[in-house]
């Protein structure tokens, strides 16, 4: 009987193992990020948004005054918010996600890939005697497949055509900010291509570059009372 076309999907999307030098099974300790940015509860969503910027990085891993996780805040959590002012004096508290999937450091890499193809998320802190030690995100485990495939000299790696996604939304160079943001979110995705009127691709807008180019949301608040007056 053949296999269903939904089982043969599954198996090819299905993250094989990752392996070290020695032959051995990559687990989550050996690529995690260890040294972590992380912000209060109590601090301001502004200081969150700046603190992203400041480390480049999209994930803020949220702990309280006992340095327990309580949550996790991303570029994602932040877009809704970037073009409301008031907004970046609220605490961290009331916009960070509460249920977070963590993993451990002994967790083999492939069980980690899963989680987070499956959840649809970037991230995932790693916590070790209930602290945190590290967060493990997609790019660390991107970082990783390339280097095994060089180290396995592999003669057909996946093509860009086998992976990509098709359905493609985008955004006008003309259109408002406010426009690219409910893209984003609606779509459920991270990065628009800029096309003009042929649909020819003229450049790309992501969540990162909407945040950083809109700024503090202090500055905004700041500037609007200004001239109101």
């Amino acid at each position: 009987m053949p296999t269903p076309m939904s089982v043969r999907r599954a198996q090819r999307n299905a993250p094989e193992p990752l392996l070290r030098p020695d032959g051995g099974e990559a687990n989550v300790g050996d690529v995690m990020s260890p040294l972590v940015a992380v912000v209060r509860d109590t601090d301001t969503l502004a200081f969150a948004g700046q603190m992203l910027v400041w480390r480049n990085i999209r994930h803020l891993p949220v702990l309280d005054a006992e340095d327990h996780l309580v949550g996790i805040l991303s570029d994602r959590d932040l877009l809704p918010h970037v073009l409301e002012g008031p907004a970046g004096a609220k605490p961290v508290s009331d916009f960070m996600t509460r249920t977070v999937t963590t993993t451990a450091p002994e967790a083999p890499l492939s069980e980690a890939a899963s989680l987070l193809a499956g959840q649809r998320i970037d991230a995932l802190p790693v916590i070790q005697g209930g602290r945190l030690v590290g967060v493990l995100s997609t790019s660390d485990i991107l970082a990783e497949r390339s280097r095994s495939l060089h180290r396995a000299h592999a003669s057909t790696p996946p093509r860009a055509a086998e992976v990509m996604r098709r359905r493609v939304v985008t955004v006008r160079a003309t259109d408002t900010l406010e426009s690219a943001i409910i893209k984003l979110l609606d779509a459920d995705v991270r990065h628009l291509p800029v096309v003009d009127d042929d649909y020819r691709l003229v450049g790309m807008v992501s969540d990162r570059d909407i945040r950083t180019a809109v700024g503090d949301p202090r500055d905004r608040k700041s500037t609007r009372l200004n001239s109101s007056h």
